[in-house]
This record gives structure tokens, sequence and C-alpha cells, in this order.
């Protein structure tokens, strides 16, 4: 009896929480601050520390590299 009572109530919080999963999503930015750039034929990638970890992305190289990004 207790076992099945307790079965019912995780079955229970499982359907609610499909059910808001889709409401309470949040998706975490992070900052990245530009470490350095380098021009490679027409292109210019600006590398960034985030913190996760270092990233680049690629511009066009007539373009100024951000001094921070949003990820």
């Amino acid at each position: 009896m207790k076992s099945s009572r307790l079965f019912k109530g995780i079955i229970k919080a499982a359907i609610i929480a499909m059910f808001f999963a889709p409401w309470f999503t949040v998706q975490a930015t992070q900052t990245c601050f530009k470490t350095g750039q380098r021009t490679s034929g027409m292109n210019k990638i600006c590398y960034y520390r985030c913190p996760t970890g270092t990233i680049a992305i690629t511009i066009q190289s007539w373009q100024i590299c951000p001094l921070s990004i949003r990820r």
C-alpha cells in the first residue's frame, strides 16, 4: 500500500514536470571577453575567453572584433 502510493506520487510528479517543462526551461548565457585576433585572407578570427573555455568567431577582415560577446 505504501509503495503504491509512492509510485503514484512519482508518476504524478513526472506528468506535471512534463507538462510544465517548456515554460520553465532557462538558457544560461555567458559573457566572453576578447583575448586576441588574427587576419586570414578576407576573414578575421576573433578569440574570446568564456567561463566554459576559449571560443573563436569569424568575421569579415574589415570589421572590428567586439570587445565582448554573449553566448
